[in-house]
């Protein structure tokens, strides 16, 4: 999966290519039924998870964006377990929100409990 960003009026980002499947995906494939173009993000592949291995984990992505009804998935593939707030990581972040130019960005929570 590459980076190839679009326009869109909702945004989702998660950490792994599952993250926002579990979070909202209900939601997403709401917004997009109701003709409203969607975007997700994955920062990482996934590749340190236990479900499976990376080229399963994007293939698995890929048949999530088609389901959803997603304008783009895009996986930024970053070290997976080791992304940190870096200002060249919250560059790279910035500009592709920027790109999109959403009117609902939907993030995790800044904590895990």
């Amino acid at each position: 999966m590459e980076k190839l960003l679009k326009s869109a009026e909702i945004l989702a980002v998660g950490a792994h290519p599952d993250d926002v499947d579990l979070g909202c995906a209900g939601t997403l494939a709401k917004m997009a039924e109701a003709g409203h173009a969607v975007g997700v993000i994955d920062l990482t592949a996934g590749e340190m998870g236990t479900r499976g291995d990376k080229e399963t984990r994007l293939k698995e992505a890929e048949a999530s964006a088609e389901i959803l009804g997603l304008a783009f998935r895009a996986c930024f593939f970053m070290p997976d377990t080791l992304l940190e707030k870096t200002p060249e990581n919250e560059k790279i972040l910035v500009e592709a929100i920027r790109t999109v130019r959403p009117r609902i960005l939907m993030t995790p929570l800044g904590f895990d409990t």
